[in-house]
C-alpha cells in the first residue's frame, strides 16, 4: 500500500491523496479570475449589540420575463463561483437556492423584462430594498425578445397565444428595468458575457466603479489577429 504522510494545515501547502496531490483552499479572501490578481473583498460593519463585525456583502439574484439564461451564466462560472461564494453571501436566486428573503440587499443583479404588473410590483420592492440594482441581459436592458409583442395589442397577444383563455393573463408591454425603477449598472448581452460579469463584481467588491469597453467588438477580434468574418463573405 501507499505510505501515509503527515497533512500540512498551512494554506497553499500540498496534501497527499492517493498518490496525487491537493492543496488547501487560501486563507485570504480573493477572487482570482484569469489574467488578473486576486481581489481584496471590502467587507461591511454590521452592528451586533455593542460589537461590530465584519460581514459579507448580500447579493440576490432575479428573474422576471425571460428564459434565465443570464441567472444561469452566473453558474457557468464554474472556475471562479467557490471564490465568488467565499466573497459574497447569495441570499437569494431561483436557478441557485430554494432560500428567498425581504431583508435589505447589498446588490441586486436582475435578469428579465417588466411585462405583467405583478413585475412592477415585485421589481419596486427589489429596488426598496436594494442598495444597488444590476440589470443583465437584453431583456433586462432594453426589453429583448420580450419587447416584439409590442407591436400588438396586448388583448390581441393574449387571444394569439392563449386563445379564449386569454382574458384571465396579465400582460402588460414588455419593458426594460429601467423604465420603472431607477438602474445604477446594465451589463447587456443575451446572454451576458460571464467574463463581463466577473470583472464588474470584482469592481464592486473593490469598491471601483464598474465599466464595460468603449469599443466596439471588432477590437478584440483585430487584437487576436482574427481574419474579419465579413472579408471572409460570412456576413
Amino acid at each position: 500500500g501507499h505510505a501515509s504522510r503527515e497533512h500540512h494545515r498551512l494554506p497553499g501547502e500540498a496534501d497527499e491523496v492517493r498518490r496525487g496531490q491537493v492543496r488547501t483552499l487560501p486563507d485570504k479572501q480573493q477572487v482570482l479570475l484569469p489574467g488578473r490578481a486576486g481581489v481584496q473583498v471590502q467587507r461591511i460593519e454590521v452592528h451586533v449589540g455593542g460589537d461590530i463585525v465584519m460581514a459579507k456583502p448580500t447579493v440576490a439574484v432575479f428573474a422576471f420575463t425571460g428564459c434565465e439564461g443570464c441567472s444561469l451564466a452566473i453558474l457557468e462560472c464554474e472556475n471562479e463561483l467557490l471564490d465568488i461564494v467565499n466573497l459574497v453571501e447569495f441570499v437569494e436566486w431561483r436557478e441557485a437556492m430554494s432560500e428567498k428573503t425581504t431583508d435589505p440587499i447589498d446588490i441586486a443583479f436582475v435578469d428579465g423584462s417588466i411585462s405583467t404588473h405583478r413585475d412592477v410590483k415585485h421589481i419596486k420592492h427589489i429596488r426598496e430594498r436594494a442598495k444597488m440594482l444590476i440589470a443583465i441581459g437584453s431583456c433586462a436592458v432594453n426589453g429583448g425578445v420580450n419587447a416584439l409583442k409590442n407591436r400588438y395589442g396586448m388583448a390581441e397577444v393574449k387571444e394569439m397565444v392563449y386563445g379564449e383563455a386569454g382574458a384571465q393573463f396579465d400582460t402588460i408591454p414588455a419593458q426594460p428595468v429601467h423604465a420603472v425603477v431607477p438602474v445604477d449598472f446594465e451589463i447587456p448581452g443575451c446572454p451576458m458575457n460571464s467574463e463581463e460579469f466577473l470583472r464588474i463584481l470584482t469592481d464592486l467588491l473593490q469598491g471601483k466603479q464598474p465599466r464595460l469597453p468603449n469599443y466596439p467588438v471588432c477590437v478584440e477580434c483585430k487584437r487576436k489577429e482574427n481574419v474579419c468574418v465579413f472579408e471572409k463573405g460570412m456576413i
